[in-house]
């Protein structure tokens, strides 16, 4: 399966023009190619291109052309290797490609949003809190998380492999710490860690599958040292085991 990640860009000020095709290495570049465009100290990009959604992007040329991005070194030179921008057909050329969709929305890595943990290879496999608060791999159950930058001006904003996060849960104000064993547990201390570790930094402790109430067997470790699964962030999970407030 392919890793690319593709993005329509359109000119905001017409329906024909200076239309792109965008190919990310993999969404996590497009998400970190985002932040560096829309923190960029050159405002003529930072404050004309906009991102509609995780794939839609419009820009105003008459200001800054998005895809000049990748070469201007005020900007996001650092993804010229990582990043393909293609201008495509105005409008009555008619041919327009289509890009590859997979079979599901995808989910928008947005900071102080709450969020259900899944598999990336098996998505029937969730993270569960269970009732003596150790987060455990489940099939037949799900824990709704909060996952927020400690740096609070990023609220809203898209998270990236670099940034620093919490994992809260909703009752008793609980957030996910490493304890002594090496277990994810819910705690009143909240413990930093990297978004990337969603990416190979945590496992489950111990090898098949066996009922959730064997911890040692199915809780889930934090590792560091790249040999953990990969787990991806959704919006639905098994069961709403919690239903926290809307963050304020």
């Amino acid at each position: 399966m392919s890793n690319l990640f593709y993005a329509y860009a359109k000119n905001i000020n017409d329906d024909w023009s200076y239309r792109y095709l965008i190919v990310f290495a993999t969404r996590a570049v497009a998400d970190e190619w985002w932040r560096a465009v829309s923190t960029s100290t050159n405002l003529l990009y930072s404050n004309s291109i906009v991102r509609v959604t995780p794939q839609f992007y419009t820009h105003d040329p008459s200001r800054a052309v998005i895809a000049y991005s990748i070469t201007d070194p005020s900007v996001a030179k650092q993804f010229l290797g990582k990043v393909i921008f293609t201008l495509l057909n105005d409008r009555d050329g008619r041919v327009f490609p289509v890009i590859e969709s997979g079979p599901e929305p995808i989910t928008d890595y947005i900071s102080n949003t709450w969020f259900y943990i899944r598999s990336k290879v098996d998505k029937s496999i969730y993270w569960y809190r269970n009732d003596q608060d150790i987060v455990v791999a489940s099939r037949t159950n799900s824990t709704r998380f909060l996952i927020r930058n400690t740096n609070h001006a990023f609220d809203g904003k898209v998270m990236i492999n670099s940034d620093d996060i919490t994992i809260s849960l909703a009752a008793g104000k609980l957030s996910l710490s490493v304890a002594d064993e090496g277990n994810l547990q819910a705690m009143r201390k909240a413990e930093t860690f990297k978004f990337g570790d969603f990416v190979d930094g945590y496992s489950i402790n111990g090898c098949g599958w066996i009922s959730v109430d064997e911890l040692p067997r199915t809780a889930i470790v934090k590792v560091n040292d790249n040999s953990g699964e990969a787990w991806e962030l959704v919006m639905n999970g098994r069961v709403y085991d919690i239903v926290p407030p809307p963050p304020k």
